[in-house]
């Protein structure tokens, strides 16, 4: 592979490895769309992207301002799978809440986070990478309204067959998935914008991500919470192009 140099914060040259610059116009049916909100943590991601191995079927729409939800009603206007590179929190839970109106029967909500207040559950609903230690009250909302819960623990000790099980058990054919960097342990990957002690290691995502393949077809994905200036070894937007190489 030819050397390129990485520079993480400058102006983006690049879009990610192995995607096809595009329009929404040019996108086809079942095609993963990447688009960005602008700033360093999504140049940064597509760094990153350089070097793994090239994506393929993904189109890369560039970065597309702060209306997330404007850009993925474009994508899913074209039946494409709209992939959200490394926005907020919140503009990853108002693209999952704009894009639950349109989906089928067999589509739940997987949101991959510490933070079961992330999301607001609703029937079919999975979280994967939380404590065994939660809120009572985060617990009982999550379950009451339908959903699972996957902890860490779980996915380090049994691997990827806890998350295909509890796809099975909700019957989700089709996951509209937030990942939040916030789920890796902090001393793996440190850019993330919290904190997080006992979380997954890059095993247990990647068990994680063999789970979803083998369980569900990923019809939006949202990467968010990258704070890439606080990991000096690049390891953080490494990990979520990985997750975008991945479910792509």
């Amino acid at each position: 592979m030819v050397a390129r140099p990485i520079h993480r914060f400058g102006a983006a040259d690049r879009l990610f490895h192995g995607a096809e610059a595009a329009t929404a116009d040019h996108l086809r049916p079942g095609m993963a769309a990447l688009f960005g909100v602008a700033g360093e943590a999504s140049r940064a991601m597509r760094d990153a992207s350089w070097t793994l191995p090239p994506a393929t079927a993904l189109a890369d729409l560039g970065d597309v301002g702060e209306d997330t939800t404007a850009a993925a009603a474009l994508i899913l206007a074209r039946n494409a799978r709209p992939f959200l590179c490394a926005g907020p929190v919140p503009a990853g839970a108002a693209l999952l809440a704009a894009a639950r109106g349109q989906e089928a029967a067999g589509t739940g909500v997987v949101l991959i986070s510490p933070r079961l207040d992330a999301l607001a559950p609703a029937g079919a609903s999975l979280a994967i990478g939380t404590h065994d230690l939660l809120p009572a009250r985060d617990v009982a909302r999550w379950t009451g309204a339908g959903g699972l819960i996957v902890t860490a623990d779980a996915i380090e000790e049994e691997g990827a067959v806890t998350v295909t099980t509890a796809l099975a058990r909700l019957g989700l054919r089709r996951a509209l998935v937030l990942f939040d960097l916030g789920v890796i342990d902090t001393g793996h990957a440190a850019g993330a914008d919290a904190v997080n002690v006992g979380g997954l290691t890059p095993a247990g995502l990647a068990a994680v991500l063999s789970g979803l393949r083998a369980g569900c077809e990923v019809a939006v994905l949202a990467i968010c919470g990258l704070a890439p200036r606080r990991d000096p070894r690049g390891h953080s937007e490494r990990l979520a192009a990985q997750v975008v190489a991945a479910l792509a």
